[in-house]
């Protein structure tokens, strides 16, 4: 039941307040009075169109409120509380609506901000405004829909369906979820996959990146390198002017030094422990002269391999020691499936025995053998057959096989 009423600035209503008693109360007066304005703000109350043309001139915005009194058992409390509108043993509604020049329009609820679509939902179970040709709330489906569950007692089993309802609502958003969480591990999968293939592809070697810098810059300075090694050669052993022939004439000087004067025995080994060495060192010099060389390819191969090495350590790891470049990672594997178990590198069987009179678990690692009738166990069951068994072999040769392939 509507209780109270309150214009202002709406239409030619300045400011008005209109208290409500129940039974059927009538508006009368002249023409262009204000009667329909009534109705209008009402309708508007209960999620009717607004304009700002309502709005009285000279004025920003119309406020409009109504008080509604329900009975306990009205549906529509029911409503309100479940949206948190209400509280529970509370009937009393309140309804106010702001229409705003600016369009800034704004809707009230028991004091809380609502959408207007919330009082179009409750306008029907509030009143019906009747004209020509009106007849609102049987024209609405959801009114139709209440009157046949109250025709047919039917609101405990309409509570219990929407309890059903929301369930249902539930668990189909967590299957959703779920199957998002499925795709996307498998992109994650996908991606992985795609991760290891590329890094196993490239065949990275331990230290290798090192080697390639230490062999690259010899290969593009090879013939500075080809001609500091002749100079240096030359140095060594160039005719009666290099260090190794002034160092022979040395000792020549040293030993007829020594036969007349023994104190200089031990000039004569200095030299000789010098010219060791550098014999050694001159005979490395020309071994490291003829293999210095120019080679345009190889030098092109190391430059396009470490491109591909560098490209490989920053993506991955930042290093190529920090890429998981060859199985690094343990996993252990409960499985009762043969199909997994085929593929292990090393195969346990849990098993229990009776000791005693106790019960003790023993786990012991399976000969190949062994790892065979325990995959044709899993394939077979109880009674294995020699074809379970040729099918176990087959499935861990297979394994192994593949290994090997990407080892």
């Amino acid at each position: 039941m509507l209780t109270e009423l309150r214009i202002s600035n709406f239409g030619v209503i300045e400011q008005l307040a209109v208290r409500f008693g129940s039974g059927f109360i009538v508006f009368t007066g002249e023409t262009g009075a204000g009667k329909s304005l009534l109705i209008d703000a009402v309708t508007l109350l209960v999620g009717g169109r607004a304009s700002t043309d309502q709005i009285r001139a000279q004025s920003d915005e119309a406020d409009l409120e109504a008080a509604f009194v329900l009975p306990s058992d009205h549906p529509l409390l029911h409503l309100l509380q479940t949206k948190e509108f209400a509280r529970p043993g509370e009937t009393d509604i309140v309804i106010r609506r702001v229409i705003s020049r600016t369009g800034r329009n704004r809707t009230y609820l028991n004091g809380n901000l609502c959408p207007v679509h919330l009082l179009e939902e409750l306008g029907g179970a509030l009143v019906d405004v009747h004209g020509q040709h009106e007849q609102q709330s049987l024209l609405s489906s959801a009114a139709q829909l209440e009157a046949l569950d109250a025709f047919g007692r039917l609101h405990a089993l309409r509570q219990d369906y929407q309890v059903a309802y929301r369930s249902w609502q539930e668990r189909v958003a967590e299957r959703e979820t779920l199957t998002v969480h499925i795709a996307q591990r498998r992109e994650r999968e996908d991606l992985l996959r795609f991760q290891f293939q590329e890094i196993s592809d490239a065949a990275v070697e331990a230290g290798e990146d090192a080697r390639l810098e230490q062999e690259r810059p010899r290969l593009m300075h090879s013939q500075q390198l080809g001609d500091l090694s002749d100079q240096l050669h030359e140095l060594l052993y160039a005719g009666d002017q290099g260090v190794l022939s002034l160092l022979a004439s040395a000792r020549k000087l040293l030993a007829k030094m020594v036969s007349i004067d023994r104190t200089a025995v031990e000039w004569t080994r200095v030299v000789e422990d010098a010219i060791v060495p550098l014999r050694d060192l001159a005979d490395q010099i020309r071994h490291y002269r003829d293999q210095v060389e120019a080679n345009p390819a190889r030098l092109m191969e190391i430059e396009q391999r470490l491109d591909r090495l560098h490209r490989l350590s920053k993506k991955y790891g930042g290093s190529l020691d920090a890429m998981d470049l060859s199985r690094h990672h343990q996993v252990l594997c409960v499985t009762h499936l043969p199909q997994v178990g085929s593929q292990a590198h090393a195969h346990y069987l849990v098993e229990k025995q009776v000791r005693q009179q106790r019960t003790v678990t023993q786990v012991r690692l399976l000969t190949e053998r062994e790892r065979e009738e325990e995959v044709a166990r899993m394939l077979a069951g109880v009674t294995v057959t020699n074809s379970a068994r040729a099918a176990a072999a087959e499935m861990i040769g297979s394994a192994k096989e593949r290994r090997a392939r990407s080892d």
